[in-house]
């Protein structure tokens, strides 16, 4: 075949370098006007890396599930300085080592059931995201002995979508580099893991700015021993979590350390069921948590509590909550919802509608000191949902917590009392409740 004329997207091929004569017959070659001949497949290779785009076969990858891909990931890495894609082609691409994805790399494969990355090494992490990187289309499996992270996303704006994760100690970790030096714009999207090694997590989010997680499922184990918690949130500002379904996969866990913060964090559209090992959602900080908004999330058949509010001594503290229309239900271990004091204590805490129901304690149990400004309205707890009432009372109150509101409550149909209302504060409106 002679092409003397014609162009790629940006590439003349007058262009193209003179690859010399063909060295088989089966060469696909073309000819240069007079001047030589060049391997087609060469152009199309010379064309993509000018586009940002590479595959790992261009270096030698092999989707054998067997061969080592390390070597032809950092080449094809380093065919990209600018920044731009690596394509992983159907097939498994094992890799011995940790990838490194400089400023403005991504990976993308054909598919989560064509295109898979076997990470058969126990580094800490096995993929490392800088600014601006992305993984999408694919699924990556461990082998499983990891003790550290599969993906940890460090610089700014990264990306991991539409994916499958499987085999791992610490899923997904968004880490900023130190409190003052943030991850920020870190999406995490349309995702399954499942698989979980024990002890770890799904994914952990710490030293974070303006992030999100959203359409995921973590499926843990039915049996044995659950990862330690499905996600943790720590120091940070402005995390959006929705349409989470996290299954026999640990508690959802709010804990920034001491000195620390949780800033603007909104949760909606979530289930956390299943945690066998403790409760399902649990906000247990050190430091402090901040304006937090929950809305229409499932806390049930636990081992503990549905929903835990308790900061360490001597300064941690949960101030400013907004929880509409959750359910609290057949949590073996306590309560429905569980707040009690210590540290710097809890505050503002408004639970407005949703249903307890079924729980091996109360409906909600409030206490401690200091707790202030707890409002429940429109709260339901009793045999409502077809499972049966909480063991205790509806609604529980003790100790020193004060200025509580408790109006509007449908309280009737548990074992116990509807409302036990025992806490020594004297600032209280409690009216207008059903008990029976």
């Amino acid at each position: 075949m002679s092409v003397t004329t014609g162009t790629f997207p940006g590439v003349r091929i007058a262009d193209m370098p003179d690859l010399g004569a063909a060295t088989s017959s089966s060469s696909l070659v073309g000819e240069r006007a007079g001047s030589g001949r060049f391997r087609l497949p060469a152009v199309r290779d010379y064309v993509m890396t000018s586009l940002g785009a590479v595959s790992i076969v261009q270096y030698g990858g092999v989707g054998d599930a067997t061969t080592d891909n390390l070597a032809a990931i950092n080449a094809a890495i380093a065919a990209l300085p600018f920044g731009g894609t690596i394509s992983i082609p159907p097939g498994n691409y094992l890799s011995s080592g940790p990838i490194t994805l400089p400023t403005g790399v991504s990976l993308r494969g054909a598919g989560r059931a064509a295109s898979t990355l076997t990470m058969a090494c126990n580094a800490n992490p096995n993929i490392l995201l800088n600014t601006s990187c992305g993984i999408s289309n694919l699924q990556i499996t461990g082998l499983g002995t990891q003790t550290g992270a599969m993906i940890e996303m460090q610089g700014n704006a990264g990306s991991v979508r539409d994916f499958t994760l499987q085999n791992y100690f610490n899923g997904i970790v968004i880490q900023g580099v130190s409190a003052s030096v943030l991850a920020v714009g870190a999406t995490v999207s349309d995702g399954s893991m499942f698989s979980p090694l024990a002890g770890g997590a799904g994914i952990v989010i710490d030293n974070f700015g303006g992030c999100m997680v959203t359409n995921m499922v973590l499926a843990g184990p039915m049996t044995g021993t659950q990862p330690n918690a499905c996600i943790i949130v720590r120091n940070g500002d402005t995390l959006l979590l929705s349409n989470i379904n996290a299954t026999f996969h640990g508690p959802f866990l709010v804990g920034p350390p001491a000195s620390n913060n949780t800033f603007a964090l909104t949760i909606t559209n979530c289930l956390f069921d299943s945690a066998k090992g403790s409760s399902a959602a649990m906000f247990i900080p050190g430091g402090g948590v901040f304006d937090t908004l929950i809305s229409n999330t499932w806390f049930g058949l636990s081992a503990g509590h549905g929903l835990v509010i308790q900061p360490a001594a001597p300064s941690g503290t949960v101030n400013g909550m907004e929880v509409t229309g959750c359910q609290f239900c057949a949590n073996a271990g306590g309560s429905g919802v569980r707040i009690t004091g210590a540290g710097a204590g809890v505050s503002g805490i408004n639970i407005i509608g949703g249903r307890s129901e079924a729980n091996s304690s109360n409906g909600a149990h409030v206490d401690g000191t200091p707790v202030n400004g707890i409002t429940f309205n429109g709260f339901r707890a009793g045999n409502y949902g077809g499972r049966g009432g909480n063991a205790g009372a509806g609604i529980l109150t003790a100790g020193g917590l004060d200025h509580y509101v408790i109006t509007n409550c449908s309280l009737y149909g548990n074992t116990g009392s509807p409302l036990s209302d025992t806490a020594t504060g004297t600032n209280k409106l409690v009216f207008n409740n059903l008990v029976t």
